[in-house]
């Protein structure tokens, strides 16, 4: 497996290093237009620190003291996001002038005339400042999204809840405490009567949900009939899964992994084990009819599942509600045009069967701390029982 791993890397990395490669040739020729006699050493040395400071900090997270690496994060976090467009844009500039050049239309010394540099750099330099500002005001300030569902009613004595579905938090050192807070005041505005949260609380190192006692915030949230949790790809990631349960529970949350609970005699909420978490610690993720057993079926059911890959089985045995995660509708565009081709329903509200499904987009960010093309949310459910 080592080995595998170890190749998986060089790969990976030699990958990376190239396309930084490719990103510093084209910005140095415009910067050399703009700043004469740049130093290239400088430069080259300043370019591939910064683009391996994302990489540096996850590796050595153990031995950079917290604050400090919480800045560095953030720093290459945002490099991320700059690289991912910069590639982008200078590959399609370069596929423009390829193409020009097969037909005759301009010769090889194009890309060192005053017009090529100047598109660039100015490309560049609006691309800089969309993906910095616009990129973070779409990733900080989330809106609230709103559905109204109507489910089976039972012998219970509920005929109407409001719930709120959140998913994708990534608690750490990017989306902190200070954001945290933030979450809970516009979970507090909507005042639900039960939350949902679909995976993905923790990104990876729970060290940050402690140190900043995340706990603490987590439990300002008082529901009548409490919150409620499946865990996600991330939350398994860091090998660290067994602290994590036990700090959401100490937040007020039920983690539900292949369990369920019945609320108020009105419905079941259950939550099933995520695929990746699956592989991660070797337990086998259980087909529904295995674990989802001895329910009153004159009852609804609630299913929290990350990943939105298995609705086919969700509406075969009799789900009413399947509430998912995972996507975030792509998070930086194109990337959403993946996620359509990826899942049945990588984004809002869809019906499969008699099964209705709610896939929300996510509260925060994984790597770039940027949303292009979509947004942060918060999703608040309007439920009749009929």
């Amino acid at each position: 497996m080592r080995p595998y791993f170890y190749l998986a890397l060089t790969v990976f990395l030699s990958i990376y290093y190239s396309l930084v490669y490719y990103i510093g040739t084209r910005f140095y020729r415009i910067l050399n237009h703009w700043v004469p006699k740049v130093n290239p050493l400088i430069y080259w040395i300043t370019l591939f620190s910064v683009g391996s400071i994302y990489i540096i900090t996850r590796i050595f997270n153990n031995y950079i003291p917290f604050k400090m690496a919480k800045v560095l994060v953030r720093i290459g976090a945002y490099w991320l996001g700059l690289m991912f467009y910069l590639v982008i844009i200078f590959f399609f500039i370069d596929f423009i002038i390829f193409l020009l050049k097969i037909g005759g239309i301009v010769d090889k010394s194009v890309v060192d005339t005053y017009w090529y540099l100047k598109l660039t750099g100015l490309s560049t330099l609006i691309l800089i400042g969309v993906v910095l500002i616009y990129g973070t005001i779409m990733a900080r300030y989330p809106r609230i999204v709103e559905y109204d569902i109507t489910l089976p009613k039972g012998e219970g004595h509920l005929t109407e809840l409001t719930a709120v579905l959140i998913s994708d938090i990534h608690l750490g050192k990017i989306i902190d405490n200070q954001r945290l807070n933030k979450m809970v005041k516009y979970i507090k505005e909507i005042d639900p009567d039960i939350i949902f949260i679909a995976g993905d609380i923790v990104d990876e190192d729970v060290g940050p949900f402690t140190k900043e006692k995340m706990y603490d915030t987590f439990g300002d949230l008082k529901p009548p009939y409490g919150i409620f949790a499946c865990l996600g790809n991330h939350d398994y990631i860091g090998g660290q899964v067994d602290k994590v349960k036990v700090y959401l529970q100490k937040s007020g949350i039920e983690v539900l992994v292949d369990q369920y609970v019945k609320v108020e005699s009105s419905f079941y909420i259950a939550g099933r084990m995520d695929p990746t978490g699956a592989r991660i610690t070797g337990t086998p993720r259980k087909g529904l009819n295995q674990w989802l057993v001895g329910l009153d079926k004159d009852l609804p059911i609630i299913l929290l599942d990350h990943q939105p890959n298995a609705l086919e089985e969700a509406a075969e045995f009799g789900v009413h509600l399947l509430l998912a995660g995972h996507t975030h509708r792509g998070q930086m565009f194109p990337n959403r045009y993946i996620t359509r081709l990826i899942y049945e329903n990588d984004y809002g509200y869809s019906q499969k069967g008699k099964m209705q499904v709610i896939v929300s987009s996510g509260y925060g960010t994984w790597g770039p701390p940027i949303r292009i093309g979509t947004r942060g949310e918060i999703v608040k459910i309007n439920i009749k029982f009929n």
